[in-house]
Order: C-alpha cells, then sequence, then structure tokens
C-alpha cells in the first residue's frame, strides 16, 4: 500500500487541520479539513480524483473559508499599527472588537498565519479608517 499524500496535498493546498473551504460550482460546499482527509458538507469522505484535477488544470478554484474561534478560543489578529496580538475569544458576551475582528478575516489560529495575512488586513484596516 502507497503512502496517504493527503496531509501533504492539505499543506500544499494551504489547508490546516479544521479548515473549511469551498470549490467553484460544488454542489457539496462547504468542505472540511478533519482528520487528516477531506470531507463534504455531509461529512463524507469526497472523492478526490474530480476536484483535485480541476483545482490543478485551473478549471475550478479552491476558497478557504475563513476560520471562526469559538467561545474561548485564543487567537491572533493584526492590529491597527500591523503588530500581531493574541486575544480569547469573547463573542459569546458580543465583544465588538471579536465581531470586527471576524468580519474582517482577521482571526487567525497562529502568528505565523497571521503573519501571512498581514498585509491584506492593513489594507481593509486603511479602507475602513479612511
Amino acid at each position: 500500500m502507497g503512502e496517504n499524500l493527503t496531509p501533504k496535498l492539505a499543506e500544499w493546498l494551504g489547508l490546516v487541520e479544521g479548515d473549511e473551504f469551498e470549490i467553484d460550482g460544488s454542489i457539496y460546499n462547504p468542505y472540511k479539513y478533519i482528520g487528516g482527509r477531506f470531507v463534504d458538507c455531509a461529512g463524507d469522505r469526497m472523492s478526490q480524483g474530480c476536484w483535485l484535477d480541476d483545482i490543478l488544470n485551473g478549471y475550478a478554484n479552491l476558497k478557504k473559508l475563513p476560520w471562526k474561534p469559538k467561545f474561548g478560543d485564543t487567537y491572533c489578529f493584526v492590529n491597527a499599527s500591523g503588530r500581531i496580538d493574541q486575544t480569547i475569544d469573547q463573542t459569546s458576551f458580543m465583544f465588538a472588537s471579536d465581531v470586527a475582528n471576524y468580519l474582517m478575516g482577521n482571526c487567525f489560529r497562529t502568528p505565523k498565519e497571521a503573519e501571512l495575512h498581514k498585509d491584506e488586513v492593513l489594507q481593509k484596516i486603511k479602507e475602513v479608517l479612511g
């Protein structure tokens, strides 16, 4: 039996455990990378042949959906000065800053992931603040 390349494929696609994503035109959106495998909206293991071929050949796009921390999760975000900070999600109490960070796509699992998206987040902040 050959090596399971699913974790390497997930890494190549920029996905980490628990990430949700959509594939253009699929009726089985959203998909999830969980438990070292790809599953569709019903939790069924997805057939990797067709969608992977479409993505590799440029016929379809994979769009990673923003990660949403749950109440009490620690998450990283880019502040308005460009520094990477960490906080604990308090959205069950409706903290406006947590809601705003999520809506702007400014919630990240790790400082490294926040750093990768820093420029785009700062651009969004600049657009909002004028």
